[in-house]
């Protein structure tokens, strides 16, 4: 399911990059049709000059120490895509914030999710 995986990539990314002792949050909100889910930390952050790229793949910070291949953050904005949602960075003054909004009652006339990440 395309919204577990986009769950797990944002936590995992969430957990990968806070330090010992840490926090990592996740937040569930509705707002009007749309639902909202963050996943905040308060590890190291993003530098204003990364963020631009921090959606591509294979895209991997500098002095990234974390095993990974960058895909994570892309393969999560595709399935929040897929679903007829989208997955963004929020600016915030110590750690990192991505909020994912999602549509609360997909519309029936919709394409499946497996046939919009086919697309």
């Amino acid at each position: 399911m395309l919204s577990l995986e986009l769950l797990r990539n944002l936590i995992d990314n969430a957990l990968h990059y806070t330090p010992p002792g840490g926090r990592v949050t996740v937040r569930l909100e509705e707002a009007g049709d749309r639902l909202l889910i963050s996943v905040l930390d308060n590890g190291p952050g993003i530098s204003t000059n990364e963020t631009t790229r921090i959606f591509e793949r294979f895209y991997r910070s500098e002095g990234a120490n974390e095993i990974g291949s960058g895909l994570g953050l892309s393969i999560a904005r595709r399935c929040a895509m897929a679903i007829g949602g989208d997955l963004s960075l929020v600016p915030t003054q110590r750690g990192a914030c991505f909020r994912v909004t999602l549509p609360r009652d997909p519309s029936p006339n919709a394409p499946s999710p497996q046939a919009r990440a086919e697309a």
